[in-house]
């Protein structure tokens, strides 16, 4: 399992970037995500820039996911509860009309 922690001032620097391994930093990692990121580090400086575009655009669409995700688990939040009340009110007439 790895956690990843972004570095203050997002991934530029160095020729518009900063090193990808002193941009984050990680908690826990496992040996296959370790050889990963030793494979990055090695990374030649373009081919680094383009693997920190993709790592960038990857982000901006996880996050655009992500608030598209909190909308719909907020209107279904909002509309979830709109029935019960009145099932629950028909119920309890329908029980007080039975005793």
């Amino acid at each position: 399992m790895v956690g990843v922690v972004r570095g203050a001032g997002g991934l530029n620097g160095w020729l518009g970037l900063r090193f990808l391994w002193r941009e984050i930093r990680v908690g826990c990692m496992s040996t296959k995500a370790q050889a990963i990121l030793d494979e990055i580090r090695a990374l030649p400086p373009a081919e680094l820039q383009v693997v920190c575009s993709e790592i960038r655009r990857l982000e901006t669409r996880r996050q655009g996911w992500e608030e598209q995700m909190a909308k719909l688990r907020e209107m279904q939040a909002r509309h979830a509860g709109s029935g019960l009340l009145s099932r629950l009110l028909e119920e309890r007439a329908k029980e007080r009309a039975r005793g």
